[in-house]
């Protein structure tokens, strides 16, 4: 069996880049103001696990916003 890859790149996600388009800009915030104050398990905003959204989460976002396009 042989396998072939072309036009693979990898890259690292930042912590709030929701939608992994490479940049965290307001795309993303509209995704973490959806989930502002929820609690539990399995929330893409609960940056930090701690099962809520917060402004700890909030602090993630923003040390990797970027308004490039």
């Amino acid at each position: 069996m042989d396998v072939y890859l072309d036009n693979i790149s990898a890259y690292s996600v930042a912590p709030g880049d929701f939608n992994r388009d490479k940049t965290v800009n307001f795309n993303d915030l509209s995704v973490f103001a959806s989930q502002w104050l929820k609690q539990g398990t399995g929330s893409t905003a609960d940056l930090n696990t701690d099962g809520k959204v917060d402004f700890q989460d909030f602090q993630k976002v923003g040390e990797n916003w970027s308004n490039r396009h």
